[in-house]
């Protein structure tokens, strides 16, 4: 049984809203009647091509993310690429101040080759002769 409204919950609706809304009612069709319903069972062709398509839609949407990702991904390693240069042209700075520079560097290289050289001159010059150990008896 409908238990009737109270005043302060009663819609304000006019009497052409009440007819329009009847007359909606009334022409309204059930949901199953409008659609054709496809058959109880798809063929295994149908059921393929239908796992197909969601596949290839998820695909399409994979490569979208993907694509957004790289961009993403490419920008933040360009930043990051910026930030480590700065960083690393701060490191070398610091690395010429403390060691004294490339410069320095070379000429310690080359004084250790200047006397490696002069070593294996000097062994060279200097080695006994060969001992005879021939067995010559």
């Amino acid at each position: 049984m409908a238990m009737p409204m109270p005043l302060h919950e009663v819609p304000d609706v006019t009497p052409h809203q009440v007819q329009t809304r009847r007359e909606d009612r009334a022409s309204d069709q059930p949901v199953s009647a409008t659609r054709v319903r496809p058959s109880a069972r798809l063929t295994p062709d149908e059921e393929a091509m239908q796992l197909m398509l969601k596949v290839v839609e998820r695909v399409e949407v994979a490569k979208s993310f993907a694509k957004i990702a790289a961009g993403i991904f490419s920008v933040t390693a360009a930043r990051a690429t910026v930030q480590l240069r700065a960083v690393a042209d701060a490191k070398m700075a610091e690395a010429v101040e403390r060691d004294g520079g490339v410069l320095r560097q070379v000429d310690r290289v080359r004084k250790i080759a200047r006397a490696a050289k002069d070593a294996a001159v000097h062994v060279a010059t200097h080695r006994p002769p060969p001992e005879n150990t021939g067995a010559t008896e």
